[in-house]
């Protein structure tokens, strides 16, 4: 459980990352790889990102209009892919506006403004509602981007975004395998797949690697392959799809992760996260970071 100095540190953390993202990204920056950013020659792909967060992406509605994961599903459906947004039940502007009655017996429920706000509901009659309802009462109260320094994220109104609950959805662990096409200039570099998710109940079975766009394996992950386990069962039958898919969101960007699910071969919308891990992702190895900077052109 965490600790009343931990939650202090955490607050004074977000609350720098707000008022003051330049300084903490610096600091979080070092913090990971042991040096400044290089924003005058960055080469590497976490030196560029952020560059584009405090430039090209900064105070950039548009980007944090596609973060916001009740407005992206707008350009979706302007991108003509309306057919992989998981179903949408209803919106909320409160935790406290929710008619738990009024749900379905399975539902999932998102605060739109950050990562890591969701609640996966497989028996609504297993769930105590006000618990429910005052941890998104918490979480909308929370000002993610300043955990992570990223900028756009104050452009986000926080909702609450209830959407269907998808059955076969293609798992190892508690939570469906994630899977997250990094998309430079418009094309699928590398694909990040996250499984074995258990939603903190079991973290021990949590395995990530990259995966280039026909899913063989690339070694720039600093996260070892647990021995025996079998990537290639995670190769979802709908690549082709989710690949054209990816390209077709991430065309007018230099660079943005699209991370999809595949649902017995149908390709499911997740979101768009243009500074992933708030541009220090330190699974990624230097000599990938290194690759894919190369690709990127600022």
């Amino acid at each position: 459980m965490e600790s009343r100095v931990e939650r202090i540190k955490a607050r004074i953390r977000a609350v720098g990352g707000w008022y003051f993202p330049k300084f903490a990204s610096n600091y979080l920056f070092r913090e990971r790889f042991g040096r400044n950013i290089d924003f005058k020659h960055p080469k590497y792909l976490d030196d560029k990102l952020m560059c584009l967060k405090f430039g090209l992406y900064k105070e950039n509605q548009q980007i944090a209009d596609l973060a916001d994961k009740i407005r992206v599903r707008d350009y979706v459906k302007e991108c003509g892919l309306s057919d992989i947004l998981v179903p949408e039940i209803s919106e909320y502007g409160s935790a406290y506006e929710i008619i738990w009655e009024e749900l379905p017996n399975q539902f999932v429920l998102k605060c739109n403004h950050g990562c890591g706000y969701n609640i996966i509901v497989d028996d609504k009659h297993k769930f105590e509602e006000e618990k429910v309802k005052a941890k998104l009462d918490r979480w909308m109260r929370e000002k993610y981007g300043g955990f992570t320094a990223e900028i756009h994220y104050r452009k986000i109104k926080p909702g609450i975004l209830c959407e269907t609950f998808i059955k076969g959805l293609g798992s190892f662990g508690n939570l469906p395998v994630d899977y997250k096409f990094f998309c430079i200039h418009g094309k699928v570099e590398c694909i990040l797949v996250v499984a074995g998710r258990s939603g903190g109940q079991n973290e021990n079975l949590l395995q990530r690697f990259f995966v280039d766009r026909e899913f063989k394996l690339l070694d720039i992950c600093r996260e070892k392959m647990r021995d025996g386990f079998d990537y290639e069962a995670l190769k979802p039958s709908c690549l082709k799809e989710m690949t054209e898919a990816a390209e077709k969101l991430s065309e007018p960007f230099p660079f943005v992760r699209v991370d999809l699910y595949n649902s017995d071969g149908k390709v499911l919308f997740g979101e768009m996260t243009f500074t992933p891990m708030g541009c220090v992702n330190g699974y990624i190895t230097d000599e990938g970071e290194q690759w894919l900077g190369d690709k990127l052109t600022i």
